[in-house]
């Protein structure tokens, strides 16, 4: 998932207004980090390289100048984020990526304490507290060989029983698992990711 879609399906799915963030399938932990870095102040446009830089009108002191004065933005203090999966190699990806990514400087002063990884199945999970974000990228396309209509028919079943009052942001990669989720969504957006047509539901209770 890439760095910057990550980022705006959290806040158009309102991390900025939620104390507690779920990241299950997590994989390489793109949502968690991204929201961390939100945490820490630490913008968008300072983490990373873009296209325009190569431009022969770019002008790199206008630039850094805009990048030192234009403020991050504010999450709530006692946000929380959990994130997990049943692959063990994932969550150790996601501690490598906290440590060594060129985001990790801007992470330290956050300290460990918001931060919960565990090796747990998005369907153990015990429903949450209502006022919650829910961001789900689940395995799909060449990332899995399962019964996508099946395991999104239980991801819904996990949402309508355990998340229907959390706030949800999730990929779905075709009509097939949209049928098979059985969710309205609040809105629904198209994109495509890693070269796959998929649909954004974003749904607010």
């Amino acid at each position: 998932l890439r760095d910057t879609f990550a980022a705006s399906m959290l806040l158009e799915g309102g991390i900025l207004h939620v104390p507690t963030l779920y990241d299950p399938m997590s994989g390489s932990g793109t949502f968690s980090s991204e929201a961390a870095l939100l945490k820490a102040h630490a913008a968008l446009w300072k983490t990373r390289n873009f296209a325009f830089e190569n431009s022969p009108s770019f002008r790199p002191a206008a630039w850094n100048y805009m990048v030192r004065h234009t403020p991050g933005l504010e999450l709530l203090p006692e946000l929380q984020i959990f994130t997990s999966d049943i692959s063990q190699k994932a969550l150790e990806t996601v501690e490598f990526n906290l440590k060594k990514s060129k985001a990790a400087p801007f992470l330290e002063s956050l300290g460990e304490k918001f931060f919960h990884i565990s090796e747990t199945n998005f369907f153990d999970l015990p429903k949450p507290s209502p006022n919650c974000l829910l961001a789900l990228n689940p395995p799909y396309g060449k990332r899995i060989s399962a019964d996508i209509p099946k395991l999104y028919t239980e991801i819904g079943k996990k949402i309508r029983s355990d998340f229907s009052e959390a706030n949800v942001a999730l990929i779905v990669p075709g009509k097939e698992a949209e049928k098979a989720l059985r969710l309205t969504p609040s809105r629904r957006t198209e994109s495509i990711n890693g070269g796959i047509d998929v649909s954004v539901y974003f749904i607010n209770p």
